[in-house]
């Protein structure tokens, strides 16, 4: 017989698939998904948890920062808000095949030294790493994550201006 893929479990002539869940007062507990029966062959366990494992499309970061932008933008003054759907429509982009749980450090990391710190686009990569602190302040309460992983980036300030520009030399 072949090799059970990890969590699936025979009982009853049926594949299961065993999930841990959280330990309730000091128990832990298991839930059992049915995925087929044993005589279907591995083909159909193999599609059967392929469909248990596959995510809905409410779970993926676009939708969850359409949920974010209906909490946060309506506190923000009308510039604001169309600069904030802006960028949050660009991370929504770049994260769009992420769950918010799945994204890490490296990952914010790779996409603000990318797109904005390379090409010297530092106030512009402050501007980016404040929104994603905030998207993922807000997932932490909502419960979806436990860290924040924009929090153990820093980025290089830019350099302050020499002089300003008066309003004579403006005109």
């Amino acid at each position: 017989m072949a090799k059970l893929p990890a969590g699936v479990t025979i009982k009853h002539g049926r594949y299961f698939r065993v999930q841990g869940l959280r330990a309730e007062n000091g128990k832990r507990k298991q839930k059992w998904h049915p995925l087929s029966r044993v005589d279907e062959g591995m083909a159909a366990l193999y599609l059967a948890l392929a469909e248990f494992e596959k995510v809905p499309s409410a779970d993926k970061m676009p939708d969850k920062i359409t949920s974010w932008l209906k909490v946060s933008l309506p506190g923000l003054s009308a510039s604001e808000q169309v600069e904030t759907s802006r960028m949050a429509d660009v991370i929504s982009k770049v994260f769009a095949d992420f769950r918010v749980e799945q994204i890490q450090a490296k990952h914010v990391h790779e996409f603000l030294t990318t797109n904005f710190v390379i090409p010297g686009k530092l106030r512009t990569a402050q501007r980016y790493r404040n929104v994603l602190n905030r998207i993922f302040r807000w997932a932490i309460v909502q419960g979806i994550r436990t860290d924040n992983p924009v929090e153990p980036i820093s980025l290089k300030a830019p350099q302050k201006r020499d002089r300003y520009v008066s309003d004579t030399e403006f005109h």
